[in-house]
């Protein structure tokens, strides 16, 4: 069921997407999944390590102690925007349409779908054709404000509580910073538990997202 709504998502905002391409992203393969990160650790010196990417460990070391810890996130570095996310999510990359560019991460039952549009696309008419879609396949939509810090500041959003088929799902829609041209938001989707809660991978998931997100420009 899920997969259903991602599709609709998807239909949705095919048709907000500018008459302009978007520039070609040159030097990154943006499809493939961002490797995962490690801390190696020789006697006192830690060093951050990227799956498939050389590091040079300096200083000179005598039978150290050596520890390799996997870091329980991946990050996400595209588009103009950084964020870390579980490294057990899934990764999809959808950049067949030339004007908005797709990025979807999985889990069990929480999803980012991070969306990079050409030209000015809002929020609010993100929204709108999300809610004209949903209700036009039959689901009970519910609309109310929500709101999520990033970078020390308050992002005012709209949250759709969905029902379709006697299944509950709520979409939060966030616009993102900005510039360069380029229009990004966020939608995350969880499926809440018996009682209408997030899941507790929501509440994890986004409280990582705002404390690890940064905009292009912004001091990483």
């Amino acid at each position: 069921m899920r997969i259903i709504y991602v599709a609709l998502i998807v239909s949705a905002l095919a048709c907000l997407s500018g008459a302009a391409a978007l520039a070609e992203q040159a030097a990154q393969d943006e499809t493939i999944e961002p490797g995962l990160t490690f801390s190696l650790t020789l006697g006192d010196k830690t060093v951050p390590i990227v799956e498939g990417k050389p590091v040079q460990v300096s200083g000179k070391f005598s039978d150290p102690k050596v520890t390799l810890n996997i870091d329980p996130h991946r990050v996400f570095d595209l588009r103009g925007a950084r964020f870390d996310y579980p490294r057990h999510f899934t990764w999809e990359a959808d950049l067949t349409d030339p004007n908005v560019a797709v990025w979807t991460l999985s889990g069990t039952t929480f999803k980012i779908m991070f969306f990079a549009f050409q030209g000015d696309t809002s929020a609010e008419s993100v929204v709108e054709s999300l809610e004209e879609n949903f209700t036009g396949q039959g689901a009970e939509v519910a609309k109310k404000p929500c709101k999520l810090t990033l970078e020390g500041k308050a992002i005012a959003g709209t949250q759709l509580d969905l029902t379709l088929v006697g299944n509950k799902l709520i979409d939060q829609v966030y616009g993102l910073p900005g510039g360069d041209g380029v229009s990004r938001l966020v939608i995350f989707q969880d499926t809440p538990n018996e009682n209408g809660q997030p899941s507790a991978e929501a509440v994890e998931t986004l409280k990582r997202f705002s404390e690890s997100f940064k905009s292009a420009g912004a001091k990483k």
